[in-house]
């Protein structure tokens, strides 16, 4: 790599001219322009100091955080520190908890005998006491998928039980057969 060395700041100061360190005489001068990162470097901050453009739009960062990546998976697609992810977090954390709230308030659909279905959450709530496993310990999340069907998860010491729920039409169903065995 060829050495260069600072000959001269351009005169509307935009750009530090170089030219040949090694003493070469034949004129040749190169220009930088003086930016932000230039100037964080010669003031010896350090690169994360500087503000890196993101390979992700916020737009782009809340669609992952919302699909259920945590701000650190993003951060490492955007190319960008985590504190600039999480700054979009709080709010998708809080819809996605809202999410949950739907869906556990949604009607199980009518049972066989035609009786009117019963709140997700009240019928699993239910099942996990007579399963001894204590419903207040669990934990719930949601995520969205591409598709704008949320996928709603209950985790307990003793299962995980997904179910879909579409806000659309505000229907709640088992995905898997952990949450068929929970509301059956």
């Amino acid at each position: 790599m060829r050495e260069l060395r600072a000959v001269a700041l351009s005169e509307d100061g935009g750009y530090l001219v170089l030219a040949d360190a090694g003493g070469r005489t034949d004129g040749e001068q190169f220009r930088v322009p003086v930016d932000d990162r230039l100037r964080a470097a010669l003031r010896g901050m350090r690169r994360s100091e500087v503000r890196t453009e993101s390979a992700l739009t916020p737009r782009e960062i809340q669609a992952r955080l919302r699909a259920g990546e945590t701000a650190a998976e993003v951060a490492r697609a955007a190319g960008i520190p985590v504190e600039r992810v999480e700054r979009y977090e709080g709010p998708v954390l809080a819809e996605r908890a809202r999410v949950v709230q739907e869906a556990r308030a949604a009607l199980l659909p009518k049972d066989p005998g035609g009786v009117p279905g019963r709140p997700l959450g009240e019928v699993v709530d239910a099942r996990l006491i007579v399963a001894q496993d204590n419903p207040a310990a669990a934990q719930w999340d949601a995520w969205r998928r591409v598709d704008g069907i949320w996928l709603v998860q209950l985790t307990s010491d003793s299962r995980c039980a997904r179910w879909t729920w579409d806000p659309v039409v505000r229907r709640v169903r088992p995905h898997d057969d952990a949450a068929r065995a929970l509301v059956a």
